[in-house]
């Protein structure tokens, strides 16, 4: 409802002079826009501006239709007058009469008390000052008059709640402009400061209080004056002054929450304007990084999590609670805060808590790894999201998203298992045995060698039971003894010294759930069934003094007795093998079969007899 006096100087819309025209012009009636609009939270916490409808009104357009009348813009009875229809609405059907349920979708929803808001930004476009409006929501009452006079009277003659809000309340935020029209002691109720807010600062701005407005008082309506009271300062003619204080708090005092009210005396005919804020802390520019946008299973990916405080008060009671994403595995103390001990930190299988205090202007970094699972398929996108709350305002949601790729080819010529023969088993060698030869070496008879492919590698031989090492020969009643058939076979010699061998703690059973591997602190492990040539499991080696590592490999199951697994060093060439069960990993067939390995492309595998 508008209260739209004609008042101005000079020619229309007016010069800013506060005088009367001689005769009513309507191009001194003030021209006010007035948008309706609310609050829509995101995926991530963050809230974003949706516009639902807007209504200007006045100059020299006639008032007639609003001036001292109750209506809603858009609105579907006889009287309201149509909403701007140049514009072009975020959401709902452009006019002011919302339905809360179909036309502001995720509409943010205060998590203390449930409560939903629209806003009303109120703008003076042109003309002269003093024009008011009374705002008013709730259910519309279709049998309720329009006009003021006939409105109030209606309203008087019916009980409650004949004209209910139904809960709808109205607060004024941002600027509050006001009048007075005569002089005396005023006590003004600004706000209400609730009791969490204790100890925090206050500011009060005011503008303009320059007609004859003298001395003012800050107290709360719930602490005697004598008991706290902040004396401050008015403004000037066309000038801003802010009043500084603190709320009371303990130990001084204890506050139970009130109302903020201002005492002074006032002037006649004084226009001025108010502005209150408070120091909060601001938790809304905390950030969340993954080390890598691509990754591949068995890989070691590592999050980020910076919590920013860009506010003016210190988050003392700031959280943030992060669940390990699916398809990874929490690699067991690698989450840590920069600096280290900062706040409290949890960390389980599950999930990485923290909580502590973000001094202003301040930021505390957390970090901390998962391993993707082995058994991850291409195409999956790991998403993990973290939420990050100050105590008042929150949750913050920050979200990151890492594509599963299959790892990219390299080279890597794996190790050459070589099977001896149990001696009961062994077989006679002839110069019909052309199925025997291995290596660059070819047994006495008629058969050929086989070339292998170069390899940094020393070939093993391993010894039934045992994990194959350079110095092992195979055991058996049989021992090929090589002849060159043409040129020459260059022995294998190692390129590449290991910085820590890999080396596989045995025995290895089929009932164990993880593999011990000992190796170079810092080394990505791959642990292989040489038998399926499927990746049974990863995992980086902990800290160690040099070549004291270590790291316990999960394997989920993955043992077969009688099967012989390899841990393959990424860092350097160094692998070691073992057999699981330890006596049962010796073949009475002689199987040669070449594979393409799942974690090197173009690797191979090759099963041989000795």
């Amino acid at each position: 409802m508008r209260i739209d006096e004609n008042r101005g100087g000079g020619s229309p819309p007016g010069n800013g002079d506060c005088a009367f025209p001689s005769s009513y012009e309507a191009g001194f009636n003030t021209t006010t826009e007035y948008t309706l609009y609310y609050y829509l939270q995101r995926p991530d916490g963050g809230l974003e501006r949706r516009d639902l409808a807007r209504y200007t009104k006045g100059g020299a357009e006639s008032d007639s239709d609003t001036d001292m009348l109750w209506v809603s813009p858009g609105g579907s009875l006889s009287w309201d007058p149509p909403a701007d229809a140049d514009f072009t609405p975020d959401a709902g059907d452009g006019n002011f009469e919302i339905d809360l349920s179909t036309e502001t979708p995720n509409i943010y929803v205060d998590p203390v008390d449930g409560s939903r808001s629209l806003f009303l930004d109120v703008r003076g476009v042109e003309g002269a000052s003093e024009n008011g409006f009374d705002l008013w929501a709730g259910p519309r009452y279709i049998n309720v008059p329009s006009e003021v006079n006939a409105r109030n009277v209606d309203i008087i003659l019916h009980p409650p709640p004949y004209h209910s809000s139904a809960g709808a309340t109205f607060f004024g935020l941002g600027h509050l402009p006001m009048n007075t029209n005569h002089s005396e002691v005023v006590t003004l109720t600004l706000a209400y400061v609730p009791s969490e807010w204790a100890g925090r600062t206050l500011y009060v701005d005011q503008f303009d209080n320059d007609a004859a407005a003298q001395g003012i008082t800050f107290i709360f309506d719930t602490i005697p004056q004598a008991d706290w009271h902040h004396d401050g300062q008015l403004s000037g003619n066309n000038e801003w002054v802010t009043n500084v204080f603190t709320v009371p708090s303990e130990p001084d005092h204890t506050f139970y929450g009130g109302f903020l009210q201002a005492v002074y005396q006032a002037g006649t005919h004084d226009t001025f304007g108010w502005k209150m804020t408070i120091s909060q802390p601001d938790l809304s520019g905390s950030i969340k990084e993954a080390s890598e946008t691509t990754i591949s299973p068995g890989d070691v990916l590592t999050y980020t999590i910076v919590v920013s405080n860009t506010g003016t008060e210190d988050a003392s009671a700031a959280s943030l609670n992060d669940p390990i994403p699916e398809h990874t595995t929490y690699v067991t103390g690698s989450a840590h805060t920069d600096p280290p001990g900062s706040g409290v930190l949890t960390e389980t299988a599950s999930a990485i808590e923290w909580s502590g205090s973000v001094t202003a202007n301040e930021a505390v970094p957390l970090t901390f790894q998962v391993t993707v699972n082995p058994d991850v398929a291409e195409g999956t996108e790991i998403t993990n999201t973290v939420a990050i709350s100050d105590g008042a305002c929150g949750p913050y949601y920050r979200e990151v998203t890492v594509l599963v790729e299959a790892p990219p080819p390299h080279e890597l010529y794996l190790p050459l298992i070589l099977k001896a023969w149990p001696a009961v088993y062994a077989p006679t060698v002839g110069p019909t045995d052309t199925d025997m030869p291995i290596a660059s070496a070819t047994p006495t008879g008629t058969s050929t060698a086989t070339p292998l492919p170069p390899t940094p590698i020393p070939l093993p031989f391993p010894t039934p039971g045992a994990s194959p090492t350079p110095t092992d020969t195979p055991t058996g009643t049989v021992t090929p003894t090589p002849t060159e058939t043409g040129t020459p076979t260059e022995t294998p010699t190692v390129t590449s010294t290991p910085v820590c061998a890999v080396q596989i703690v045995e025995p290895v059973y089929d009932w164990h759930t993880r593999v011990t591997v000992l190796g170079d602190p810092g080394d990505l492990i791959e642990l292989w069934d040489m038998d399926t040539e499927v990746l049974i499991g990863t995992g980086t080696v902990g800290p160690g003094g040099y070549c004291d590592g270590s790291v316990a490999i999960d394997v989920n199951g993955y043992l077969v007795d009688g099967h012989i697994i390899a841990a393959l060093s990424t860092r350097h060439p160094s692998f070691d093998t073992a057999c699981v069960g330890v006596t049962t990993c010796w073949p009475t067939s002689t199987p040669t079969t070449t594979a393409t390995s799942q974690a090197h492309r173009s690797s191979t595998i090759v099963w041989g007899s000795p």
